[in-house]
């Protein structure tokens, strides 16, 4: 059973934190898993501690839209202590604010996503927290969307804003705890807060794997699927087309007036994306964009969140409707979020690149494989902060498998090298494969790898440093070359029972990862394969 940071708190409370005054920043979703607020608790494990609260974004009660409309401050009516706002003419805690306590904790559940506000309320936090000499715990939940996948361009500095303070991706798969370490080391707040983390998390799993209640953290997400799609979903925000705000299914439905379905779909190429099916609809919002006028447009209904990149779809939804509708479609003007100059898309997106690349109707795929660089060596950073085991952890009855393709000269001489484990055995493969280029060397390795493995029943996992290979088999791109190859081996996937993809970082220090890469190279040089099973 999973225990949130919140339980573990309660069941486990460090001494230190006996006899010092507490605040603690909260909205309704701050809770057990018997719907139990944070507060009461809080204050039944530290009699007359509890001196103060704090709110983000959307208010203590989650009662307020969004984009600017504020919050008051105002007294708890159970505990009759203050509640002060950090959503109303300053989302930056003063010395006031803080006097009533020595130790913050924040008990916030995120969203995964990068403009989600919530994180940067924390930020500000730590940061007031240095400056008036208080302590910070953050209390760790779930990343919604899974500790496993990340998704999007890296945020431009310049774009910096209340919905994006530093270069995370869109989809950063950390938890609220994680990135708490992340900002104060990383960023340099430099206020060394305390995490208390959860028990029986798991990076591969979604909310709805950990058997956690959904508590809305802000009335627009009101379940799990809302939260999974708001990644991408979220950039509406920044158009004149309506997220689904003013329906009971905000985010998950979208469209306007103008939006014609059918020509859509068929700029798409049908109503499969990876991950989802669209399905056609109406709506009628109730407040917020087209408020009481009919809407066409989409539900979006994830058939497999594995496969499913929200941000990459919602761009392909993006572009084609702008092409589509050039007259009636139209950006949203400042201000927002308290910008008033940059174009809110911009602020979103974290990038005004992005926005011309997609205007200029620049292929989605390509754009994505733009940026995958940058977050791949994001990967080195963000996995310095982790507070939970990831998938490269052997376990008892897996089988590894570690891949890497090499070439001299792109087109050249190319090869690849394997490395698989099972319990205390080892097999390596070492090929000569001819000339080719890296990407089909990493497409091989992966291929052998795969074909090596016996027994299709066993769990396994196939750790590759290529961002091309695994985007092609794992995120859903469309393979421009090496059509027949990719196609071999994602039907070779679908063979095996439990079967998954992780990318690693390259030279990073995985120790598969290069002995893969010198078995790969050592095919090169010797201009032959190399098959050893070792006990």
């Amino acid at each position: 059973m999973i225990q949130t940071g919140l339980e573990n708190l309660i069941e486990h409370p460090p001494e230190w934190l006996f006899g010092k005054r507490l605040g603690l920043l909260c909205n309704p979703a701050s809770a057990d898993r018997e719907f139990r607020h944070a507060r009461i608790l809080i204050n039944e494990r530290f009699p007359g501690q509890l001196n103060a609260l704090y709110s983000p974004q959307h208010g203590f009660f989650a009662e307020k839209q969004d984009n600017m409309i504020e919050s008051a401050h105002l007294r708890d009516p159970i505990l009759d202590i203050p509640v002060f706002s950090l959503y109303a003419k300053t989302r930056i805690p003063t010395k006031k604010m803080f006097e009533p306590i020595d130790v913050l904790l924040c008990d916030l559940q995120d969203a995964g996503t990068r403009v989600y506000t919530f994180v940067y309320t924390l930020s500000y936090c730590m940061e007031a927290a240095k400056k008036f000499g208080k302590k910070i715990v953050v209390l760790d939940r779930p990343n919604p969307l899974g500790g496993l996948m990340v998704e999007g361009n890296l945020l431009s500095p310049e774009y910096a804003s209340f919905v994006g303070r530093y270069p995370i991706p869109m989809r950063h798969g950390l938890t609220i705890g994680e990135l708490a370490r992340l900002f104060n080391e990383h960023f340099g707040i430099g206020c060394d807060p305390d995490v208390i983390p959860m028990k029986g998390w798991e990076r591969e799993m979604m909310f709805s794997d950990t058997g956690l209640p959904w508590i809305s953290p802000s009335p627009n997400l009101p379940t799990p699927v809302s939260a999974m799609v708001y990644p991408g979903q979220v950039l509406w925000e920044g158009t004149n087309i309506s997220e689904g705000r003013g329906t009971t299914q905000p985010f998950e439905i979208f469209g306007a007036p103008f939006t014609d379905t059918e020509k859509i779909l068929s700029f798409l190429g049908g109503n499969r994306l990876p991950g989802i099916i669209l399905r056609p609809l109406a709506f009628e919002p109730t407040s917020n964009k087209w408020q009481g006028k009919l809407c066409r447009g989409f539900q979006i209904h994830i058939t497999d969140p594995k496969k499913y990149n929200p941000y990459l779809t919602t761009l392909k939804l993006l572009q084609a409707i702008l092409h589509l509708h050039p007259k009636e479609f139209q950006w949203k003007l400042p201000p927002y979020e308290y910008e008033a100059e940059k174009m809110p898309i911009d602020l979103l997106i974290g990038d005004q690149k992005i926005r011309h690349r997609v205007e200029s109707l620049e292929n989605i795929d390509d754009i994505a494989a733009s940026w995958q660089p940058e977050l791949d060596a994001s990967e080195a950073i963000r996995s310095k902060y982790r507070l939970y085991g990831r998938e490269e952890m052997l376990q008892t009855g897996e089988v590894q498998i570690y891949t890497d393709g090499a070439c001299s000269g792109n087109p050249g001489p190319a090869g690849i090298g394997v490395l698989m484990r099972f319990d205390d055995h080892e097999k390596e493969i070492s090929e000569y494969i001819g000339l080719a280029t890296n990407n089909i060397a990493e497409l091989k390795a992966i291929q052998a790898g795969l074909m090596a493995v016996k027994n299709k029943n066993m769990p396994v996992l196939v750790f590759t440093d290529s961002g091309y290979a695994h985007g092609l088999l794992t995120r859903g791109w469309k393979a421009k070359a090496n059509t027949e190859l990719v196609e071999e081996i994602r039907n070779m996937m679908k063979q095996f029972k439990n079967l998954k993809l992780i990318k690693v970082e390259g030279h990073a220090g995985n120790a598969g990862n290069e002995r893969a890469d010198k078995l790969a190279t050592a095919s090169i040089r010797n201009g032959k394969s190399i098959d050893l099973f070792q006990n």
